[in-house]
């Protein structure tokens, strides 16, 4: 018998069953994805990270129209001074449960430098 027979149906008639054919998920296996994403890619934790630190600096008043990788946080880019950090590193640590800016290591000196950091682990 092939596996995509049932054999009968209490009618007594054949009935046949797909292995793709829709069915219904229980809501314990059921994923929920928010944002809003283009396309069919699925946001990475880098791809939410940096939408979490433009949104940081337009409440700060240092939005940018882009946020290049080589942005520096500091000095002649973006301007943040200490408190700022401490807001940022905060904000990403209630997201992430950890942020560049307290893990073990070299301060983040850039943007990519800070994405990085959420990049995904190598298998």
């Amino acid at each position: 018998m092939r596996p995509d027979i049932t054999a009968h149906s209490a009618a007594g008639r054949a009935s046949y069953s797909s292995p793709t054919a829709a069915r219904a998920v229980p809501p314990s296996q059921q994923h929920v994805v928010r944002g809003n994403f283009e396309g069919t890619s699925v946001a990475t934790d880098q791809d939410k990270a940096r939408e979490i630190i433009s949104r940081f600096l337009r409440q700060a008043d240092k939005g940018r129209d882009s946020l290049t990788d080589d942005l520096g946080l500091y000095g002649e880019g973006l301007e943040l001074d200490s408190l700022e950090i401490a807001e940022l590193s905060a904000v990403l640590e209630d997201e992430f449960g950890s942020d560049p800016f307290s893990a073990d290591g070299d301060m983040p000196e850039t943007i990519g430098a800070v994405l990085a950091f959420y990049a995904p682990a190598s298998a």
